[in-house]
This record gives C-alpha cells, structure tokens and sequence, in this order.
C-alpha cells in the first residue's frame, strides 16, 4: 500500500510552469518521507554481495557483485534525505578524496580477457525478458576524455539485445582511444563510430556527431525500435526493462523538447563564426561561436524554428528521415552558422508537421511534460535549488538531490563528476541494478497522460 500511495502522489503532482514539477517533488518528498522510507527499505533485499564468486541470475543472464555495492553510507538513508547520513557521506569525501574507479585505460593497454572484463565488470550475457528482447533499443555516448564514466555508463544501460555507438571525440588522447576501441571489441553490439569529429560545444559538430552514430546504427542493426542519445557524465533513472515498457506506449512517437522560445532571434537571425571567446574560458586558445553583424536567410522548406534539448528519444522511422531526407539535409547546413544548433534541430524537424516527420507532434514540450532529462539549469531554475552545484550553469548533482532523483519519472539524469559527491552515482548504480533484477510492475500513468501530441 505504502508503495502505490508514493507511486501515485507522484505520478499525479501537476505542473503548470516550466520546471515547476521540482518545486513540488520538493514539497511532496517532505509530506511522504514515512512512505518514501518505507519504500526504500526494499532496496537492500535484493542487494548484490561483493564477492568474486557469487553471480546472481535472472532469466539466465548474470550480473557479478564487484562493486555493485556501496559499504560506506546507507543509501537508503541518502535517498531518504536523512541530513545526518548526508553529513556523513560529506565527511567520506573528506577522507577519501582519490576513489578507487576502475581505469578503463589502463585495463586495455595491457593483455586482457574480455570475458572475464565482461563478467567482473557485470555485463549481462542474456536479455532479462522476452518483452525486452523483441523491443531492442539504439544508444548513443558522445565523450571526450570521461573514459571511466563512459564505460559506467555503458555497463548501466547494457543488454546484449541492444546496440551501442562510442563517439570519442577527436582531441581525446591516442590511450583513451585505444581503449574504447579495445573495449569495444569485446562486444558483438558495440562500435566507435568511423568518423570521430571534433567537437565544439555551441556548434553543429554535435549534430553532425549524432547524426553519425545514428546512421551508423541503422546500418549497424535493422530491428532496434528507439534511438537515445546521451553524454558520458549522465547517469539511467530506469532500467531497460521500464523504458522497454514506457517507449511502447509512445507507439512510435518521439520524445523532444519542442516550444517556441523567444530568444530563437538570437540564436538565428545572424550568422555566426567560430572566433576567439572573448569570455574567460578553460583554454585561452578556445573558439566560440560569434555573433557577426550579417544577416541570415529564412530556413529551408519553410520550416518554423523550435527550441528544445538536444537529448530525445527518437523512433526508428524518423531517425531514418532525419538521415536520409534532403528537408534534414539541407536545416542541417542552414543551421552550420548558427548559436547552439543542437538546441534547434531535433525539436524543428519533429515539430513542422509539413515534413511530415515520422512520430512528429505539435504541441509544446517543456522540460515539465517530457521526461526525457532531469536537468536544473542555473538561469532557469526559479528558486529549484540544486543539491550538488552549479558548473557553466548546470547543475552537478548531489547527495541532497537523490531523493528526488528517486522519485522522478525522468529517464535519465545530467549530470554528475566522478569526483564531486561521489557516493551519490554509486548509491543510484545500486539502486538501478536492484530495480533491474527486481522485477517490480511499473505504473505507466504518468507516461500516458502526458504522450506527445
């Protein structure tokens, strides 16, 4: 009972405003910690012994206990928000200011067995379900040096039904590109794509990099239903199994922030190029994308321009006219010019319905109805307050934000440093290899209220 009460007051919070949905998980997380506290105290009975020798098996597939298991904080109380275990988790920082995080370069650069990597490392050997089996899904993970985090991510949201494309980014070092080519290797549905750009954040290479690891997964494997890309530094809030049973309820529509902003003159009407940043940067050699005083032409094919995210989850019909339509072939070198095209791509494309894009909608997507990122940005968190910290506007998260993380309905988070709070992202792996080996039924309410439209 205490968990279809949590489950509900959650799925039933309403949002009205953009980001509002935080304040209020705020709220209900305070009024239901005694249910929420109940709830978690299930978290350990299926908890993994750290121990080379045992596996546990689902459906006949294994997971290995190695470090799947954090010894150093309660985490059902951090995910709780008990302040007395978060102090304590601080003071672990303290303490242990170097983690032991497994180094993915160094494992590769010598002779290494990539069944006994694939077994220790707890990648499983068979799909959980039949259900998960017949709907295969598409990743993509863009990094440049976050190797480490990379591969955590990848061992996170790995099923052997799946396909998975690396994109390194060119100025990463020779080690760490050899070591993602080795890693890869070990695995029958895991590629780095050919053609690894170099990447300038602000700039169309982000696109041009997606759309890479997108075609290339379509060559790669013609039965994947959903394509989901994501960056090194994020980190799944649901199991394959949920989002195998979420994304069919889309039925083919795709999952985009969409909306009409009113700063999309700024990033369209001039063009742009890549000049000195006259801002202070990490490097005084970096490059940012400038306003020049020239103007320039309407977008192609008519199309209306829209704001959104660039993370989605895009159905395999439109990843395929996204690639291969001229309408995308020409906005993608409309948008070369431009501020931050990634932020105007996927939402434009789904949303001009003239196009006929495949699982396209028309309504507005905000970050409150589309549960694709839980992200708090700095200029647009509104009182949200961030429990870890801000980094170029973003929040890093933290111990204090795990309660919601809990709770949300969203299916990934961004973003999180192996180095700050550390404890948080190995709290919330346990918790994803738990929920993944718990079979537990998943309430789908909140996903059918607020489908695309």
């Amino acid at each position: 009972m205490a968990t279809t009460s949590l489950r509900n007051v959650v799925v039933r919070l309403k949002v009205t405003r953009r980001l509002a949905h935080w304040r209020l998980y705020l709220l209900a997380a305070a009024t239901i910690s005694v249910c929420l506290w109940l709830r978690l105290m299930r978290i350990n009975d299926v908890t993994i012994v750290d121990d080379d020798d045992v596996a546990l098996r689902a459906s006949g597939s294994f997971y290995v206990a190695e470090r799947r298991v954090v010894s150093a904080i309660n985490c059902s109380a951090l995910f709780a928000g008990k302040k007395s275990e978060i102090s304590k988790a601080l003071e672990y920082d303290k303490s242990h200011s170097e983690g032991r995080d497994f180094d993915v370069v160094r494992y590769f650069a010598g002779p290494h067995d990539c069944d006994r990597f694939r077994s220790r490392r707890g990648y499983p050997s068979r799909p959980l379900s039949d259900e998960e089996n017949l709907f295969p899904l598409a990743f993509s993970i863009l990094l440049l040096s976050q190797v480490n985090e990379a591969e955590r991510l990848l061992r996170a949201i790995y099923m052997p039904q799946n396909s998975y494309c690396i994109h390194v980014d060119k100025k990463a070092s020779p080690d760490i590109q050899h070591a993602l080519m080795a890693l890869a290797r070990c695995f029958d549905n895991v590629f780095v794509t050919a053609e690894q750009l170099d990447i300038i954040y602000g700039t169309i290479t982000l696109v041009t990099a997606e759309l890479n690891c997108m075609r290339d997964l379509l060559h790669f494997n013609k039965d994947w239903k959903y394509f989901i890309n994501l960056a090194s530094e994020e980190f799944p809030l649901k199991t394959n199994r949920e989002l195998v049973k979420i994304l069919k309820l889309y039925d083919g529509l795709n999952e985009i922030q969409q909306v009409n902003h009113v700063h999309i003159a700024k990033h369209t009407k001039y063009k742009h190029a890549l000049l000195p940043c006259d801002r202070d940067t990490e490097s005084p050699s970096a490059v940012c994308m400038t306003k020049t005083d020239q103007l320039k032409s309407a977008p192609p094919h008519d199309l209306v321009i829209f704001k959104g995210s660039r993370y989605g989850a895009f159905s395999r019909r439109f990843s395929d006219f996204v690639v291969h339509s001229a309408v995308s072939a020409a906005y993608v070198e409309w948008l070369q010019d431009t501020l931050i095209p990634d932020e105007l791509f996927w939402g434009t494309l789904n949303r001009n319905q003239h196009i006929y894009p495949p699982g396209g909608s028309t309504g507005d997507r905000y970050i409150n109805n589309s549960p694709i990122r839980a992200v708090i940005w700095e200029y647009e968190s509104k009182g949200v307050k961030c429990g870890g910290k801000f980094v170029r506007e973003v929040c890093v998260f933290g111990y204090a934000d795990l309660p919601i993380l809990y709770m949300t309905p969203y299916f990934f988070a961004n973003k999180f440093y192996k180095n700050f709070q550390r404890l948080a992202l190995d709290c919330l792996e346990e918790l994803h290899v738990n929920r993944t080996l718990h079979l537990e039924p998943i309430d789908t309410e909140y996903y059918l209220r607020n489908l695309p439209k």
